[in-house]
């Protein structure tokens, strides 16, 4: 999944990025009124897949997104790197072996990125929530 559809994410994200820069819950130190907003890199941490009619499969990607922040002013030019965790919608048949991929425009951001070990934590708990239906517990 991250090697195959790593272009597909990292432009759907971006877009999503470029459209709603209000959006982003990022927690920054040095930036205190962000005016621009980039992503550097994608880190796909999981994939939960949802059957669907024939062939066809709809899954959520989790994804850690690195990214910068910029503040324009008038008397100083700031920037601070930061980390963004969103979840994405996608769907495919694997009759054609997903070669009609699909980002969906659905797209959440999922934790206030206080740390990296504060957000897996924090992923933890929203994965088991999303597949709560699906976990079948054994004592």
């Amino acid at each position: 999944m991250a090697d195959r559809f790593y272009n597909e994410l990292f432009a759907a994200i971006k877009i999503f990025i470029r459209n709603n820069p209000r959006k982003l819950d990022l927690y920054l130190y040095k930036v205190k009124s962000m005016s621009r907003a980039w992503l550097k890199d994608i880190y796909v941490r999981a994939v939960s897949v949802n059957d669907c009619p024939d062939m066809k499969i709809s899954f959520t990607v989790i994804v850690e997104a690195d990214m910068g922040a910029r503040e324009y002013d008038y008397h100083y030019d700031e920037i601070e790197e930061c980390g963004q965790w969103f979840s994405v919608e996608c769907s495919g048949d694997l009759a054609c072996d997903l070669n009609d991929f699909t980002v969906h425009s659905e797209m959440y951001i999922m934790v206030r990125s206080f740390s990296r070990c504060h957000c897996l934590m924090s992923w933890c708990l929203i994965f088991l929530r999303m597949n709560m239906k699906r976990l079948h517990w054994t004592f």
